[in-house]
């Protein structure tokens, strides 16, 4: 609906990139994947699409399903 496309408008280009890099980690299971220290500080900045774990000194991150739904289909243009 409307408020999807508007959520979409906000999305930057940047962050779409991120939840694409993310996507394209190995699957850890249940939707979580583990990110690297040097990429825990984006994490930090693109807080709003993440749920976040850590677990033994590691930080999992899982998109939340709006995140899902941008790293799929929005252009990142």
């Amino acid at each position: 609906g409307e408020w999807m496309m508007e959520q979409n408008d906000k999305a930057t280009a940047e962050e779409i990139q991120f939840l694409r890099l993310v996507k394209r980690s190995p699957d850890q299971g249940d939707g979580w994947r583990s990110v690297s220290p040097m990429l825990e500080r984006l994490v930090a900045r693109f807080t709003r699409f993440f749920e976040q774990e850590r677990r033994d000194d590691r930080l999992f991150v899982r998109l939340t399903p709006e995140g899902e739904t941008l790293a799929t289909y929005a252009s990142a243009a």
